[in-house]
């Protein structure tokens, strides 16, 4: 399926049986590709809301949302999508769009789930401001207990970790499908040996020989890094430093912090 082209309208649907709009002001030309890298189309989203489908020649559906909840500082709601409109998205029509809509400059790639997301959270800014800071209260004093909850099970975590209990420990076992096989396993055998290597030290080993070993063990992970193609991302990164600081706390060098930081290049 290609693009929608130039002038297209969509509706969607908004809380309430209500409707929002959106069109597209022009498709990508080859100086927006090398920009952005791919193919798509610039959408605007208009500040129109209606409890019924629109006629495209009204000329309300051309305002173009301008953004102001929360710290949103009145930017236009217009953004590159790369994907064809979501099922719900009902074409209802073309509204041409004027010469300086077509030349309004973007470098903001999103989705079409925005122009939902962004016209609501407008409108109850606008309409109902009170009982969404009310929400957004309650939502964030949960969100710090539950945070905290998980801080002092972190805690209790490494209080409790010990080199033996890490022998047994298998390391990165939320990791499935990604990264590769390989990368998973060369990465488990690493703590491992890791483990192993701390484990085997005198009782009276000098914290800069612990050091060394954990030092060693992030160089392997950079190693790794680069011979298996840049496989650490975000989420493998975060998962790497949590379980190499297991291994820290269980060496007995838990007052440093962030050491694989330090180290690594990923």
């Amino acid at each position: 399926a290609s693009f929608p082209g130039e002038g297209d309208a969509f509706v969607f649907p908004l809380p309430g049986e209500q409707y929002g709009a959106c069109r597209v002001l022009r498709q990508t030309n080859a100086e927006d590709v090398q920009k952005l890298g791919e193919m798509g189309v610039l959408v605007a989203c208009s500040g129109w809301i209606g409890a019924s489908i629109p006629d495209p020649a009204d000329p309300s559906l051309r305002t173009i949302l301008h953004v102001t909840h929360h710290s949103w500082k009145g930017q236009a709601n217009i953004f590159w999508a790369n994907r064809l409109p979501p099922t719900d998205f009902q074409s209802f029509g073309v509204i041409a769009p004027t010469t300086r809509e077509q030349k309004m400059r973007c470098l903001t790639l999103a989705g079409w789930a925005s122009c939902p997301i962004q016209l609501w959270a407008q409108w109850r800014w606008d309409h109902d401001r009170e009982a969404i800071l009310k929400e957004e209260a309650i939502e964030q004093t949960k969100a710090t207990a539950k945070r905290r909850v998980l801080e002092q099970e972190r805690e209790a975590e490494l209080r409790r970790t010990t080199l033996k209990k890490l022998a047994r420990h298998k390391f990165f076992c939320n990791w499935k499908r990604v990264p590769s096989k390989e990368a998973i396993l060369a990465c488990r055998e690493l703590m491992k040996k890791t483990v192993l290597s701390l484990s085997d030290l005198e009782a009276d080993a000098t914290e800069a020989v612990r050091l060394q070993i954990l030092e060693s063990c992030i160089a392997e992970f950079n190693k790794l890094d680069d011979s298996l193609g840049q496989f650490i991302e975000t989420s493998e990164r975060d998962d790497i430093c949590a379980e190499f600081q297991l291994i820290v706390h269980a060496c007995g060098l838990g007052h440093k912090e962030n050491l694989a930081d330090e180290w690594r290049d990923w």
